[in-house]
């Protein structure tokens, strides 16, 4: 079974019955489908746990993608978190604001 959060709003269990032996569950952290965030998906691979720098063509700027890998049903779960939007607003801007 996969923890799955496609619209990076709801994490659910889903089933991994379309990927011929499935036996992992992937955690893909970094740069996913063009955007920053976390991916998760089923595979019949063992990819190992490992994270990378890695830059975009065109884009000067280095970013840290990591792969985990399990292998038990839910294992590449995810915990909710909320918190004041205006100080994640605040800190963002200060932070970019240092960075360029």
């Amino acid at each position: 079974m996969l923890i799955h959060d496609r619209d990076g709003l709801t994490v659910e269990p889903k089933s991994c019955d379309h990927v011929f032996e499935a036996r992992y569950c992937i955690k893909a952290t970094g740069i996913n489908d063009g955007g920053f965030g976390t991916r998760r998906y089923c595979s019949s691979v063992d990819l190992g746990n490992y994270c990378d720098t890695i830059s975009q063509i065109g884009d000067q700027r280095k970013y840290r993608s990591c792969k985990y890998t399990c292998s038990t049903d839910g294992c590449n779960s995810s915990v909710k978190t909320t918190g004041n939007i205006a100080l994640t607003a605040v800190l963002s801007a200060i932070i970019w604001f240092q960075l360029h």
